[in-house]
């Protein structure tokens, strides 16, 4: 009698761990962006999680997560290998259930980590920068052929008749100026042609994507810019007095439904302006 009761305790013990297994997991459920690399996305379905371009088996409780991944590592020197690398992700989630942050162990040692939860790179970063705007759509706008990393981010939204803008690096426009030297200073080359030509191609590359409420014309993006005195405008370099500098191109970002992808960002160029 006793060793039965030991045996459905047990049992019991075993379905509550199944069930709390299975309902964090369908917490995970869905796609997710790292809070501080927007192109490391991860996507859990029912027990296989898509991360790295690889997708993999994962084991997830309220608080952890586990999984190998096959990671490209080298032993003896030169000799390189495939090898499983195990991962264990200690973390919480928002009462929202779209903010997860912890930290990350695999074999290297251990990290901070966040993800935000979102269906796509527009909702990502509403989330981010906690400013809510709905991007302007128009089919006939194209993916725009800027490098995304030398374009220095600009979010505009609008509460009532209030318009709030802010930069990626700050909570409004008003550091605009050392905003710009900041990311550029952060730009890093990756090829050997962008480093022999570092220089040269941010002042060429480098470009502001703004990205506006639909219900914010480009004209008030414009004024807005003019505003912080940062820029000159363009007309003001015309005739005699003629600035050798390269002008600095703003682009409005439109919505791309779906779109997941950072490098997939639908532009239109507006205006130019030189800096001040």
């Amino acid at each position: 009698m006793k060793k039965t009761f030991y045996i459905l305790i047990i049992f019991l013990l075993v379905i509550l761990c199944s069930c709390g297994q299975k309902e964090a997991e369908m917490k995970l459920q869905g796609r997710w962006f790292n809070l501080e690399n927007e192109y490391d996305q991860w996507d859990f379905n029912n027990d296989t999680l898509y991360v790295i371009d690889e997708r993999v088996l994962y084991d997830a409780t309220a608080s952890k997560i586990k999984f190998d991944i096959p990671t490209l590592d080298y032993y003896e020197d030169t000799i390189w290998e495939y090898r499983d690398i195990k991962i264990l992700i200690n973390y919480k989630l928002s009462q929202s259930n779209d903010s997860l942050y912890g930290t990350l162990r695999n074999g290297h040692g251990t990290y901070d980590f966040s993800l935000i939860k979102a269906e796509s790179y527009e909702e990502y970063l509403n989330k981010k920068f906690n400013l809510k705007f709905q991007l302007l759509e128009n089919d006939s706008v194209k993916i725009s052929t800027t490098i995304p990393k030398y374009g220095l981010k600009i979010f505009m939204g609008k509460t009532d008749s209030t318009i709030i803008s802010k930069t990626e690096l700050s909570n409004n426009l008003n550091s605009m100026k050392s905003d710009i030297k900041i990311f550029k200073d952060s730009i890093r080359p990756n090829e050997l042609y962008e480093v022999q030509n570092h220089d040269e191609m941010i002042d060429e590359w480098f470009h502001i994507r703004v990205f506006a409420d639909k219900q914010i014309p480009d004209s008030i993006i414009t004024y807005t810019l003019q505003q912080t005195k940062t820029f000159k405008n363009q007309e003001k370099w015309k005739g005699e007095d003629v600035d050798y500098r390269m002008p600095i191109r703003i682009y409005r970002v439109f919505k791309n439904c779906n779109q997941t992808n950072p490098d997939s960002v639908k532009g239109k160029w507006i205006k130019w302006m030189f800096s001040s």
